[in-house]
């Protein structure tokens, strides 16, 4: 990889690079967290460097929430139903839809087309972390709780229950009255609120994980994108006509030494013309 300093080659090309991108387009850093903006947007250098921050990150959350866990003593099942799930969407959620994106831009569409895919390959990065969060999120409950699972057949229920040992039966139908008190409280709850109140509470609550949720699908760096193109496409047209210039003042000066080479001939012919009439 070539990383040259864009200040000592202010050479460039607004497209594909695995270069640093020049001071004017891009956010200079050498901070693990911030090295990837250095680069363009969706390129494979981009992708490596924000896999990195973001990996580390998500480790520290991790290792947070495992010490948060040890220190309140929950139960390992609760923490493995909630962490697992969570994880894996965070980690699905900034690898595949950019992954995709990295792939699309190698490809060298049209400005329009890729947009468009880009687009469309995070939106089915997002819904496929989605989907494996949700998967993951049963499969752990199938392996931590499976007294709990509900089954619509009820005869595979009093089958299941009747292999139950009594301590096993009576944690299950308090499990089980324990989540209708909790779902006769909320619909009371809600229905004191007002659907207006209700709507603004969920809107709060979900607003911060939303935004977290775009951020790290990388729906933000969209944004960055656009500008960078349009950056680099600014910064080329000003180095064409800084070479025009450059040009120009070469060509003026080689006319500038031209005539001062050919006026002293002018001079001697004219004293030779003077020199012949007398």
């Amino acid at each position: 990889m070539n990383t040259t300093n864009p200040h000592t080659n202010p050479q460039f090309e607004p497209s594909i690079s695995e270069q640093a991108l020049p001071a004017e387009v891009s956010i200079q850093s050498d901070t693990w967290m911030n090295r990837y903006r250095n680069f363009p947007v969706f390129s494979r250098t981009w992708y490596r460097h924000r896999n990195i921050a973001f990996g580390a990150t998500l480790m520290i959350l991790w290792l947070v929430l495992s010490l948060v866990s040890i220190l309140t003593q929950d139960s390992w099942k609760d923490y493995l139903r909630w962490t697992v799930p969570f994880f894996l969407f965070g980690v699905s959620l900034f690898t595949l839809g950019q992954g995709l994106a990295v792939w699309v831009r190698l490809r060298n569409y049209s400005a329009k087309k890729e947009a468009t895919l880009i687009l469309a390959s995070l939106i089915f990065g997002a819904m496929v972390s989605v989907l494996l969060a949700s998967g993951a999120h049963q499969a752990v409950d199938v392996f931590v709780y499976p007294e709990v699972l509900e089954s619509t057949d009820s005869a595979a229920n009093k089958a299941r229950e009747l292999q139950l040992s009594p301590k096993e039966l009576e944690r299950k139908r308090a499990l089980e009255e324990n989540e209708k008190i909790l779902k006769a409280a909320r619909a009371e709850r809600d229905k004191a609120r007002g659907p207006m109140a209700n709507a603004m509470i969920n809107f709060l609550a979900f607003f911060p994980m939303t935004i977290a949720a775009l951020y790290w699908g990388s729906f933000f760096d969209l944004i960055v994108y656009f500008r960078q193109r349009r950056r680099l496409a600014e910064a080329l047209r000003k180095q064409e006509l800084e070479r025009e210039q450059n040009a120009r003042r070469e060509a003026e000066l080689k006319l500038s030494v031209l005539v001062a080479q050919v006026e002293p001939h002018s001079l001697f012919n004219t004293l030779a013309a003077l020199r012949s009439a007398i």
